[in-house]
């Protein structure tokens, strides 16, 4: 790397190409080490069951958790991770300290695998911007390699010998099963659904869950799943009612008795867990029955009142439990339910994203302490492990790193004239944008001026 050791620090008296060999040799050992920890994802991808748990269902979690990182850095290297055999050019190119985990994510984000060898040696001389408009903006589908044909050609179907003869009958359509869901609720208070679905209405359904999916992972709602997903699609349906008459009669609506138990508007027993959660800040409108008759409907009522959860909100700014970030669709909860004779004061009251919120009242999360304080509340896994803010836990290096193989040349800082930029995986494959080769774009264009 150029002389300059890995572990050389930078004085006052050092000139500018001192300076410079360390940001050269800084950021080719963090490529590396970047590299690292892509292969320990791809290990995490292929041995899920060593490491998923409650709270940590994704790989992005686990690598947060485990290095500290932020939850945009841990997808990054995820993302990497996902498509790293089908970029081993690219990836060899990290490791050696050459291209950075910033420029490797869009083109396994955007580009297709075949590009991989000529993409290892264009990213590098490029900044991350211009990497990703190339990797997202390049016309990738312009396929007329014989292989694309053949594809065009199977899908047209074969050519009719004798285009003119109105009489030759076609095929009938195969028979196509019929669209089914339904959905039931079992002796457990569990709800189950079922669809069996043709393409374009599973098609729908798919683009929903997934635009849903995307929305709570941007609202930093924790490890989302399909479930989450779901009753997300619910909630905003029901949203989106307008005529308060309609609204109120979709409403969810739970009953509870003097004794605690709560059912739902058939009547149907909740669950304990489930009633709790629905009970730690709902709307409340008591009834009063004489002989088993309602005789008379009081003024409904939050069980925390609204200037107490502001108070809330305002001080926690989010799900309090360590290592999650989410701010939006949080839940107020007790830490100590109010049907036990839990105040509903502020020291009592803590903000949990729905999922923690959800995890709590299964049993799978301990939440106990003082909420007011600062480091008042202890949160516990369903092994009465403490939860922190991360178990990152970094050793402190004992030597310099160990030298690279590759010389880390930063970008060229050059314009990128994207009309003549064209990859080329097969020989018959014309150019669609310029025609410029292929080996032209790998190669290191002189610097203006020498």
């Amino acid at each position: 790397m150029g002389g300059v050791s890995g572990d050389t620090l930078v004085s006052a008296s050092a000139d500018v190409a001192f300076v410079d060999g360390v940001f050269a040799s800084t950021a080719g050992h963090l490529n590396a080490q970047h590299a690292r920890l892509v292969s320990a994802a791809v290990w995490m991808l292929d041995n899920v069951g060593e490491w998923q748990g409650d709270g940590l269902w994704t790989p992005e979690s686990y690598v947060r958790l485990q290095t500290g990182v932020s939850q945009a850095t841990a997808a990054k290297v995820v993302a990497v991770a996902k498509r790293a055999g089908e970029f081993p050019h690219c990836i060899a190119t990290m490791q050696r300290g050459e291209l950075s985990l910033d420029q490797m994510t869009p083109v396994v984000k955007h580009a297709p695998s075949w590009c991989d060898k000529q993409m290892s040696g264009l990213a590098t001389r490029l900044s991350v911007a211009q990497v990703a408009k190339t990797a997202r903006e390049y016309p990738w589908d312009y396929d007329l390699s014989p292989t694309g044909q053949a594809a065009v050609a199977a899908e047209a179907g074969p050519a009719s010998e004798d285009a003119g003869d109105s009489t030759i009958a076609s095929a009938p359509p195969p028979t196509v099963p019929a669209d089914e869901a339904w959905y039931r609720w079992d002796d457990n208070g569990r709800f189950h659904l079922h669809a069996n679905l043709g393409h374009d209405s599973g098609s729908i359904i798919e683009n929903a869950l997934t635009d849903a999916s995307d929305r709570l992972f941007h609202a930093s709602v924790p490890d989302v799943d399909t479930a989450d997903a779901l009753v997300e699609v619910a909630e905003r349906s029901l949203d989106a009612i307008e005529s308060s008459d309609r609204r109120s009669r979709y409403r969810v609506n739970f009953h509870m008795q003097d004794n605690g138990d709560v059912t739902d508007s058939r009547s149907r027993p909740v669950t304990a867990a489930a009633a709790d959660r629905i009970t730690c800040n709902a709307l409340v409108s008591p009834v009063k029955f004489a002989n088993g008759v309602p005789v008379s409907v009081g003024r409904s009522q939050h069980i925390v009142p609204d200037r107490t959860r502001r108070l809330v909100e305002h001080r926690d700014t989010g799900c309090r439990v360590p290592g999650c970030e989410s701010n939006r669709y949080i839940e107020v909860h007790h830490i100590i339910h109010w049907s036990k004779h839990g105040v509903t004061d502020t020291f009592n009251l803590i903000c949990l994203c729905p999922k923690h919120h959800r995890l709590h009242h299964q049993g799978r999360l301990g939440v106990t302490g003082n909420a007011d304080l600062t480091d008042g509340v202890e949160f516990t896994d369903r092994y009465g492990n403490v939860i922190t803010e991360t178990v990152a836990r970094p050793w402190p290096p004992g030597a310099p790193p160990p030298p690279i193989e590759g010389t880390y040349e930063h970008p060229l800082g050059e314009r990128l004239d994207f009309r003549w930029l064209y990859f080329n995986d097969d020989p018959n494959r014309p150019a669609p944008l310029g025609a410029v080769h292929s080996s032209q774009i790998v190669s290191r264009p002189e610097q203006a001026g020498s």
